[in-house]
């Protein structure tokens, strides 16, 4: 019973909270595996237009490669604009000098951003989590002294799996509509981040409203928003309809992340509120 309610609370907050969306973006990519079709399509070009990723090849961006530690502290560096960096040197023994990453690294330890996996080791090259990325954003934002909006409570379905040094940025974040989570409302903490989930943080990190703690205060940065005002929950195959945050679900049981997933019509409003188009979305991503 306590599964079934968590579930409908969560579908009643999905179904009203208010995301945010960039200005239209570019549909010139030349990156064969970035589809308009895709979740990521809009996250991806954003962050291409605005020179904080690159692809992987000219023909590739590899959305689902998994992101390391080090590139995931340079994105937040270019999110940063590259700021100068002094020459004291870092506990570090795997970060060398002269490298790619070598400044964003000193950056973010100056910052309070990172830690290493030991004292002397920071894992440059290893996978970098969900966890650990939410961690370094929730630093980035503090570092910046950055306030989130809370518009939600926290009603992740797999919040007792996340570590306790997570718990607070996972908390922060989803509050503030910057991760979703996946298939669901599930986070999967220790899931290796995937470079279209850092592409989708970043991008929501950027353009959500700043320095707000509720809705009426909201000042939106951008020309439009998105309401889901309707949706749809998919369970084996059966489709179920809820609108404006009545679940017309009575009992779901024995759902598994794999036979779920849930749909919205969004509508996209200008800021006097005029419906500018309406999209079906599939709520998913990081």
């Amino acid at each position: 019973m306590k599964k079934i309610i968590s579930l409908l609370l969560a579908l009643i907050i999905a179904s009203s909270m208010i995301m945010y969306a960039s200005l239209p973006v570019s549909a010139d990519i030349a990156f064969t595996d970035v589809e308009s079709s895709k979740w990521f399509y809009r996250d991806v070009t954003y962050v291409l237009e605005n020179g904080i990723m690159k692809g992987t090849s000219s023909t590739f961006f590899s959305p689902d490669v998994p992101l390391t530690r080090a590139m995931g502290v340079t994105l937040l560096y270019r999110m940063a604009d590259t700021p100068s960096v002094s020459a004291a040197s870092l506990p570090f023994k795997d970060v060398k000098k002269g490298q790619w990453y070598t400044d964003a690294v000193k950056w973010a330890y100056s910052q309070g951003i990172i830690k290493g996996k030991t004292e002397t080791h920071f894992g440059t090259e290893d996978n970098i989590t969900r966890a650990e990325f939410a961690v370094m954003v929730a630093r980035y934002a503090k570092s910046q002294n950055i306030i989130l909006p809370r518009f939600r409570g926290l009603l992740l379905r797999d919040i007792d799996k996340v570590p306790s040094w997570a718990y607070e940025a996972v908390k922060e974040l989803f509050c503030a509509q910057i991760i979703y989570g996946k298939n669901g409302l599930s986070f999967y903490p220790d899931d290796n981040l995937t470079r279209a989930e850092a592409a989708a943080v970043i991008h929501r990190f950027i353009i959500v409203p700043k320095d707000v703690k509720n809705e009426s205060d909201i000042k939106l940065p951008e020309t439009e928003y998105v309401v889901p005002t309707t949706g749809q929950l998919v369970i084996k195959d059966k489709t179920y309809d809820y609108d404006g945050g009545n679940v017309t679900i009575l009992n779901i049981e024995n759902q598994t992340d794999k036979d779920l997933k849930i749909t919205i019509t969004a509508k996209f409003l200008d800021s006097n509120g005029k419906l500018l188009r309406k999209e079906n979305r599939v709520l998913d991503g990081f």
